[in-house]
């Protein structure tokens, strides 16, 4: 029980359980592997799920939760340096192809947003699958390259080979969001506040709620600023997101969030809303 995903999986199992299939949510129906059934059961029994995907309508709105990590089996380390702590389940080194969603999880993403009727449709993920650095990082940037546009880093279209027809990839993930009306894609790893637009299509990168330096530049994984510029608006921790709901709008507030005497907490440092379809 060392590896680092199988303990995070026990961990957010435990305490972070997520939507499983049922009347309400559409989800991922794959089973655990054998190996954390047998090693957890207490965990398992009741509930073989990994509860990494899922989708949920109310009211006016579609809400999709996509998953980057547990079906990207090769360790994207395009450029031969390790980061982040990651890899140390020894995997194999790969390049920004191998970040992927999984074919059933992609084709589940498809259908759903293809049979939804929502106004609205927001999808939520950590990052990105590819980005704009090997590490998954970027929104807008990150945009035309590997599973999610359909580009090597070198601007090659590669994704009738990297991503075959025959195996059921059709269109690259932004392209599918555009061809559903997506609304806004949700996304973090980036650790800022940062308002794109693609195609029409929000890409919002969400603050750290919790970062009391404020500054992106000293408490950011590193200067992640540079790989929005082209954001309508960039702004530092902490804060959170707060979406409000209307048939006619979709509205989003950055809400601010400072320790005592650090600033206005609760302040709205941005807004900006969304038409429905």
């Amino acid at each position: 029980n060392k590896s680092v995903a199988i303990v995070g999986l026990k961990a957010r199992k435990k305490y972070f359980p997520d939507p499983i299939p049922d009347g309400f949510y559409s989800a991922n129906d794959d089973a655990l592997p054998p190996q954390f059934i047998a090693e957890f059961p207490e965990l398992s029994k009741e509930d073989p799920y990994r509860e990494d995907y899922y989708a949920w309508e109310w009211g006016d709105a579609l809400f999709v939760a996509i998953d980057p990590y547990q079906y990207s089996m090769t360790f994207p380390n395009d450029d031969g340096s390790g980061y982040a702590g990651e890899g140390m389940d020894g995997e194999k080194n790969g390049d920004r192809w191998d970040w992927t969603l999984g074919i059933k999880q992609y084709l589940w993403l498809k259908k759903t947003l293809e049979e939804s009727k929502a106004k609205y449709k927001f999808v939520f993920a950590h990052q990105v699958t590819g980005g704009s650095t090997q590490y998954g990082r970027g929104g807008l940037s990150a945009v035309p390259f590997f599973e999610w546009g359909g580009k090597s880093a070198d601007g090659t279209w590669e994704w009738d080979t990297k991503r075959p027809k025959s195996e059921g990839w059709t269109v690259p993930v932004h392209q599918i969001f555009i061809d559903t009306g997506v609304s806004a894609f949700i996304h973090g790893h980036d650790h800022m506040y940062a308002y794109e637009i693609a195609d029409g299509i929000v890409y919002l990168e969400v603050p750290k709620p919790d970062d009391t330096s404020y500054d992106y530049r000293t408490h950011a994984y590193g200067v992640n600023e540079g790989l929005y510029p082209d954001a309508i608006k960039v702004i530092p921790a902490s804060g959170h997101i707060r979406v409000t709901v209307s048939p006619d709008k979709a509205t989003f507030d950055y809400v601010r969030s400072y320790l005592p005497g650090d600033g206005k907490n609760g302040e709205i440092a941005h807004s900006f809303t969304i038409t429905g379809n």
